[in-house]
């Protein structure tokens, strides 16, 4: 069987520091960017509503 001594496993440990740092700022970015499409969804069905209730609103007139 192979021995391990300290320096391996001090660089595996690095190497798998290295790899969580990584994974932690790619879960931040998607997680940003999800936020960012929320918020233009949300807005988009915002707009979709006020331009549906100002249809109404120029229809009822026109119906005058």
């Amino acid at each position: 069987m192979a021995e391990v001594d300290l320096a391996f496993l001090a660089r595996q440990n690095e190497r798998i520091m290295a790899d969580n740092a990584s994974m932690r700022d790619e879960l931040r970015l998607q997680t940003a960017m999800i936020a960012r499409l929320d918020g233009t969804v949300g807005g988009l069905v915002q707009e979709v509503r006020a331009m549906h209730t100002a249809g109404l609103q120029r229809a009822s007139f026109a119906r005058r």
